[in-house]
């Protein structure tokens, strides 16, 4: 009838301006996170970081709830959080990486994501745990950085490898540290990074007494 069909194309309206709205709500939650990324990057090059507080969150321009994880929030959730995580450091920030590897295991951020996003966040946790001198707790995230990567046949990222060498050093396992150079070695024959893991490498063997 033409009263039904009228229902339908309103409800397909409504669906339709559900989605537009949640389009914009999203290109508006990664704007923000670009510029938070933006401005933590700003303070490290005037090196004005460490005059700044631990946690200099703001709220998001969309309302997202954080509480409970339910399907239609998760992506919003995660992208909150993402700025939250330029906003913050130390244990604030590693709270809110917390929270992001818990969105990041859910089905939804899954399928949009893969195991990547799942495995940045990995690195950065251990990085921000090194910083914090929490060397074992460094490595646990580091290795994991490194098994995930493999197990979804990944290229291992250099900065799981370079970060889980310079953290050989921090827990004095040396030869581990060498080991783990030898084994990805090819990993960094191409990278920016290649001078200084090298460096890394001299300290393993130097503190080995060993001069090869």
């Amino acid at each position: 009838t033409v009263e039904q069909e009228e229902a339908e194309r309103l409800e397909q309206q409504r669906i339709e301006n559900e989605r537009q709205a949640a389009e914009l709500s999203r290109q508006r939650a990664e704007i923000e996170a670009r510029e938070a990324y933006l401005q933590m990057y700003l303070a490290k090059v005037q090196k004005t970081e460490a005059k700044q507080n631990d946690d200099n969150r703001t709220a998001g321009a969309a309302l997202v709830d954080l509480k409970p994880i339910e399907k239609k929030y998760v992506f919003a959730q995660h992208l909150l959080l993402k700025k939250h995580s330029y906003q913050t450091k130390n244990e604030k920030r590693i709270a809110v990486l917390k929270q992001m590897l818990a969105l990041e295991q859910t089905e939804e951020l899954n399928k949009i994501f893969g195991p990547k996003q799942y495995i940045t966040t990995l690195i950065n946790l251990g990085i921000e745990h090194i910083l914090l001198g929490k060397y074992k707790q460094a490595d646990t995230y580091l290795q994991e950085s490194i098994q995930r990567s493999e197990q979804n046949k990944l290229p291992v990222l250099t900065g799981s490898i370079h970060n889980y060498l310079i953290n050989q050093i921090n827990l004095g396992s040396y030869q581990k540290g060498i080991d783990i150079y030898n084994s990805h070695k090819k990993l960094f024959e191409n990278s920016r990074s290649k001078h200084a893991i090298r460096v890394y490498l001299c300290y393993c063997y130097l503190f080995l007494g060993r001069e090869d």
